[in-house]
């Protein structure tokens, strides 16, 4: 149950470093937004299609696996090696905002990177780390807002740390698969991430408590009929699409629609 973006090469692989431009909703669309990111910014896109089809959106979907959006490198484990491309690739989404002219752009990706030091050394030290990954973010953000006139970060979404299809195939019930808010929500990161957000003037939308019960303390793996996480940390492309109405209220109300 992936996106669209995967079939169609629109979502880059490590080594691919030019955005291709993948666009959706209206072909004669009036008003141009951006989903830029990595694959935590690629699942939203059957959300944002359906509302380009309502909105008249043209929308460009600009992303690209394992890269995040922040103005520091980061190590790929893939690779075994400093994630270069992800350092092109970013600065070239900048530059396809610009020619896009986006009057509106989505961005998201997740937190779970390691950064590194000018010599490509994996930074340790995990207070150090947080704090170049901090200031990346911002900065990141920052050089996007002088590009676009509105700005929309989308708050990376709770986490498993198991296989959650194969919890449910291999389980007596729903109710063996543990689902605890506490553990699926990083709620530092989630300050982190607010905080950066809220220094460069952009908006922020939080998908957590549509995913979450807070009284409960549970995020479900199954909602009514449908599976909510495909794996330990990306939403079912079908019920990304199932919050399209609940996202286009969210926008409405951080951008003033």
């Amino acid at each position: 149950d992936l996106p669209a973006g995967y079939a169609d090469d629109c979502h880059l692989d490590f080594p691919e470093l030019d955005p291709p431009g993948c666009v959706y909703g209206p072909d004669d669309g009036a008003t141009s937004v951006v989903l830029l990111g990595d694959s935590h910014a690629q699942q939203w896109l059957p959300a944002l299609e359906v509302l380009a089809a309502e909105r008249g959106w043209r929308l460009t979907a600009v992303t690209k696996g394992a890269c995040p959006m922040i103005d520091a490198t980061v190590w790929n484990y893939p690779l075994k090696r400093t994630y270069r491309e992800c350092d092109e690739w970013r600065e070239r989404a900048l530059e396809l905002v610009e020619q896009e002219a986006a009057e509106l752009v989505f961005v998201a990706s997740a937190d779970m990177y390691d950064v590194v030091d000018e010599q490509g050394t994996r930074i340790e030290d995990e207070a150090e780390a947080e704090a170049v990954w901090a200031l990346g973010l911002e900065r990141y953000l920052g050089r996007l807002t002088e590009r676009t006139p509105q700005l929309v970060v989308l708050a990376d979404t709770p986490r498993l740390d198991y296989d959650p299809a194969e919890c449910l195939a291999t389980s007596a019930g729903i109710e063996d698969c543990v689902t605890d808010r506490s553990e699926m929500v990083d709620d530092g990161y989630a300050g982190l991430e607010a905080d950066a957000v809220a220094a460069v003037g952009a908006d922020l939308i939080s998908a957590t408590d549509w995913l979450c019960f807070e009284e409960a303390g549970d995020c479900p793996l199954v909602r009514g009929e449908y599976l909510v996480f495909r794996d330990r940390h990306h939403l079912t492309a079908t019920f990304a699409a199932r919050l399209a109405e609940r996202l286009g209220a969210s926008i409405d109300v951080v951008t003033g629609r």
